[in-house]
C-alpha cells in the first residue's frame, strides 16, 4: 500500500509542479489537504483489504503538501530571511512525523475499530485546507501564455543544469540514508537489546528512542541552521552538514549498545539537519525563473 502511493506520487508530482508554477502553489496545497481530507474518509468507511488498498494506492495522487509548502515558502520569503522560513516549515514537518505515528499508537488500543484514526486525520487534512485557504497568501505572477504540459521537455531542460543535476543527486543519498534507514533502525535496535531490557529500560523505550532522538535534536538544530543560512554561503553549510552527517552516519554500524545507538543517531540529526534546508536554499537560487516548483 505505501509502496504503490509513493508510486503514484512519484508519477504525478511532476504534473503537479507544472500546474504549481503556472497557476500557484497555493493552488497545490489546496489540492493536496482537500484530496488527503476526502481520501481519509473513504479509507475509514472501507469494508475490506480490497478497497482499502487500492483507495489508499489512488491517495498518492494528492500527495505533495510538504514540497510545495517548501517551494511557496521559498519563493515568499525574502533572501535574508529564507534561510529561518524553510527551516521553520521543516520543523513543523518532523515534528508532525514524529507526534502522528506516537499518537496513533497510543489511541489504537483504546478504540473499538483502528479506522476510526482515519476520521481525525480527514479533519486534520481539511483544518490544514482551511488555514491554506484563509491564512497563507502568494506573490505570483500572472501568466500571459495558455498553459502547456511538457513534463519531458521540462525536465531534460532542468536536467542540463549542472547545479540542479548535483542536487537531484544529493537529495536522493540524503532522504535514503537520513529517512530510509528508519525500519532497520528498529531491527538494529532489537538485536542490540536480545534480553528485552538494557539499563533499567526495556525494548520499547529504545526502540522509540531510537526514532525519536534524531527528530527531537533535529527540531533543535533546525533554527540554528537557520540562521546560518542566512547569513553563509548555503553551498558551504551543505557540504559541512554532509560531512558531519556522514561522519555520524559512520558511527551507527559500530554500536555494540542501544545507548550508543541512540547517541549516534541524535548527532546525525543535529549536524546532519542543515542538509535539506540548504538543499532547499540552493535550488531556490539556481532555479530558472517561473519553474521553482518544479
Amino acid at each position: 500500500a505505501v509502496g504503490g502511493a509513493n508510486l503514484v506520487t512519484f508519477l504525478l508530482t511532476p504534473i503537479w509542479g507544472s500546474l504549481a508554477d503556472y497557476y500557484g502553489k497555493r493552488s497545490m496545497l489546496l489540492r493536496a489537504s482537500l484530496g488527503f481530507g476526502v481520501g481519509f474518509i473513504v479509507l475509514a468507511l472501507s469494508p475490506s483489504l480490497g478497497v482499502f488498498m487500492p483507495v489508499y494506492i489512488l491517495i498518492g495522487a494528492f500527495n505533495g503538501f510538504l514540497p510545495f509548502g517548501m517551494a511557496l515558502v521559498a519563493a515568499n520569503s525574502p533572501l535574508h530571511a529564507s534561510g529561518r522560513a524553510i527551516t521553520t516549515l521543516y520543523s513543523g514537518t518532523l515534528i508532525g512525523a514524529t507526534m502522528g505515528p506516537s499518537i496513533g499508537a497510543f489511541l489504537a488500543p483504546h478504540l473499538s475499530n483502528p479506522l476510526g484514526l482515519f476520521w481525525s486525520g480527514s479533519v486534520l487534512f481539511f483544518g490544514a485546507a482551511a488555514a491554506v485557504l484563509f491564512l497563507v497568501r502568494e506573490r505570483r505572477v500572472v501568466q500571459t501564455e495558455p498553459f502547456h504540459l511538457d513534463v519531458v521537455t521540462d525536465i531534460g531542460f532542468l536536467l542540463r543544469s549542472t547545479q540542479l543535476r548535483r542536487l537531484l543527486l544529493v537529495t536522493f543519498a540524503f532522504s535514503f540514508t537520513f529517512w530510509g534507514a528508519t525500519p532497520i533502525i528498529s531491527l538494529f535496535t532489537m538485536e542490540l537489546v536480545p534480553d528485552g531490557s538494557y539499563g533499567g529500560f526495556g525494548l520499547e523505550a529504545w526502540v522509540g528512542g531510537a526514532a525519536l532522538g534524531m527528530t527531537i535534536t533535529t527540531a533543535m538544530a533546525l533554527p540554528l541552521w537557520g540562521r546560518l543560512l542566512d547569513r553563509y554561503d548555503p553551498a558551504l553549510l551543505l557540504s559541512i552538514s554532509l560531512v558531519l552527517g556522514s561522519v555520524c552516519t559512520l558511527l551507527v554500524p559500530f554500536s555494540t549498545t542501544p545507548l550508543w545507538l541512540l547517541v549516534s543517531r541524535a548527532l546525525l540529526g543535529a549536524l546532519g539537519a542543515g542538509t535539506q534546508p540548504a538543499v532547499i536554499r540552493l535550488i531556490k537560487d539556481s532555479a530558472p525563473t517561473g519553474m521553482d516548483a518544479r
